[in-house]
C-alpha cells in the first residue's frame, strides 16, 4: 500500500486535483499504520487468551536478557538519526 501512495504522489496535477497528488502519500501512510496496529493489537489479545487459557513458566529467559541490552543500544542509534530528519523537515 506505500507503495501504491508513492506511485500515486507522484501523479502530476490535474484539473480535477489542480494542486496534485502528493498528499496521497500521508493517507495511505495512515492506513498502513492502522492495519498494523489492528493487527498488533489482535494478535496480543489472541496471545492473552492463549496465556490466561494454558499458563506456564518461562523455562530459559536468557533471550530476555541478552536481548533487553541490544535494544537499549539500537534505540539511541535510532534517534540520533531520525532527530535530525525531523529537524530538517521544518526549516
Amino acid at each position: 500500500m506505500l507503495l501504491l501512495g508513492l506511485k500515486r504522489a507522484k501523479k502530476p496535477a490535474d484539473a480535477r486535483h489542480p494542486f496534485g497528488y502528493g498528499k496521497e502519500i500521508y493517507f495511505w501512510s495512515f492506513v498502513v499504520s492502522i492495519l498494523i496496529f489492528a493487527l498488533g493489537g489482535g494478535f496480543a489479545i489472541y496471545e492473552g487468551i492463549h496465556s490466561l487459557e494454558d499458563p506456564h513458566l518461562i523455562e530459559n529467559p536468557t533471550w530476555n536478557y541478552g536481548l533487553m541490552p541490544k535494544i537499549g543500544q539500537n534505540v539511541p542509534l535510532g534517534l540520533n538519526y531520525s532527530i535530525p530528519k525531523i529537524g530538517q523537515n521544518f526549516q
